[in-house]
């Protein structure tokens, strides 16, 4: 069993899966683990903001939720909301 679970360690620190959320609450909304000083989480949240070019989205915000970064805003008539790994800011999952 040690075995196993060594190797699966292993296996997920070499794939980068190690910073994919592995939970989700009742709603499915994914929930990251990893720990964040504040100002790795200001640079997060700036640097996602920057490549998404929220700025330039309708009612663009960007907030922690469950420790992963939700980016909210309008496209087209309705509301999106996605959620982001904060490490490598890979899109989890999106909310409509």
């Amino acid at each position: 069993m040690l075995k196993t679970s060594a190797l699966l360690t292993a296996l997920l620190l070499s794939t980068g899966l190690s910073t994919v959320p592995v939970l989700a609450d009742s709603n499915g909304v994914p929930t990251c683990v990893q720990p964040r000083t504040d100002r790795a989480q200001r640079e997060a949240l700036e640097t996602l903001s920057d490549r998404l070019q929220l700025s330039t989205k309708q009612s663009g915000t960007i907030e922690y939720r469950n420790g992963c970064l939700k980016v909210s805003y309008t496209d087209g008539g309705h509301w999106v909301t996605d959620f982001y790994d904060p490490d490598s800011f890979r899109q989890l999952g999106t909310l409509n």
